[in-house]
């Protein structure tokens, strides 16, 4: 699958209420909301209810470009450095929208 990153499938996702696994395998996620004013993204867990705090798209974004750039790998635990608590929900995000593609065969495995 090719990534599809972009705030435009995010918008669609939410729109969609498309369901998403966490990187736990745990968790089942969706888009909340967004709001496009100042570029902030909600997620909910289906299975507790539980609404995260708003994420800025562009840390987002920063994140996806260490991805594609092979600065990171595609790691929950890499996210959480970077942005706390939010490494298992964006690793699943990513994973979802494709951009694993720009991993290297042995980051993969």
């Amino acid at each position: 699958m090719a990534c599809s990153f972009s705030w435009d499938k995010l918008v669609e996702m939410k729109d969609k209420q498309i369901e998403f696994w966490a990187a736990d395998g745990v968790s089942r996620l969706k888009i909340l909301d967004l709001d496009q004013r100042i570029k902030t993204i909600y997620l909910v867990c289906i299975q507790t209810g539980k609404v995260t705090w708003p994420l800025e798209y562009q840390r987002l974004e920063k994140l996806h470009q260490k991805i594609k750039k092979g600065e990171i790998a595609l790691d929950s635990h890499e996210f959480e450095k970077l942005i706390p608590t939010w490494g298992n929900y964006l690793a699943g995000l990513l994973n979802y929208l494709g951009c694993q593609e720009h991993l290297t065969s042995k980051e993969r495995r």
